[in-house]
């Protein structure tokens, strides 16, 4: 009797360290990913920054169509992963945070790691721990929201 439970016991063992562990989705990784790995002049330029409407810029064609390439190229690199609806609030504000970062501080930023922190039925929170420079490091926690596709529909810093 002890040698069959010591063998179930063991076959319990070996089972719970074959149980597969949660990684981070393949959508919040390549958009976290595109988001966090600056510079990157596809992305992001500072001609593209200055558009119509800021201050001190009147009519910046230059710029204007410089943005429409790099959302382009944002679609092209994410856009699969992101809703329809939510892309444009996206692109024009969260997918930027990390460029303007690393513009205004003349340091490149680089994922050093991620791991998935929790996973819900529509969340998933992901802990990324950046390089900035040659040796800052931040770690930062992003929630993503889905949609029933499986698509995108939120993030925001945690």
């Amino acid at each position: 009797m002890k040698k069959l439970s010591l063998l179930v016991l063991i076959a319990m063992l070996f089972c719970m360290g074959c149980a597969k562990e949660e990684s981070v989705s393949p959508n919040a990784q390549k958009v976290l990913e595109a988001m966090m790995t600056c510079p990157n002049p596809d992305l992001f330029t500072n001609e593209s920054a200055a558009v119509i409407g800021d201050e001190g810029v009147e009519n910046n064609e230059a710029g204007a169509k410089e943005w429409e390439r790099i959302e382009e190229n944002w679609k092209k690199q994410v856009g699969d992963c992101i809703s329809e609806e939510y892309f444009e609030k996206f692109f024009n504000t969260v997918a930027m945070t990390y460029y303007t970062e690393s513009e205004a501080s003349g340091e490149p930023i680089s994922i050093a790691s991620m791991e998935l922190e929790e996973k819900g039925e529509i969340t998933e929170l992901v802990r990324v721990n950046l390089k900035k420079g040659d040796d800052t490091e931040e770690q930062v926690s992003i929630l993503f929201t889905y949609d029933s596709e499986g698509k995108i529909q939120k993030i925001e810093a945690k």
